[in-house]
């Protein structure tokens, strides 16, 4: 939809990427999944909330595209 190739490869990489309970990984400080099944607890850091905001700045426009074109596609 028009989002930088970095922030969509961000997005991927460290956003989306998994975890295993039974490993001690420090792959992605902001994987979702750790954050939202309670594996992280330390990602309230000023350079974590920095990234979000910038993933934020790209995902926003590209949303906002998107939805105009699918309403664009639907009249």
């Amino acid at each position: 939809y028009g989002m930088d190739k970095v922030a969509i490869r961000f997005y991927i990489d460290k956003v989306l990427i998994r975890f295993d309970w039974s490993k001690k990984d420090v792959v992605s400080s902001l994987s979702r999944h750790k954050i939202l099944h309670g594996k992280d607890t330390s990602y309230g850091t000023q350079e974590n909330a920095l990234k979000v905001i910038l993933l934020f700045d790209a995902l926003i426009p590209a949303v906002d595209r998107a939805m105009k074109e699918k309403t664009i596609a639907t009249r």
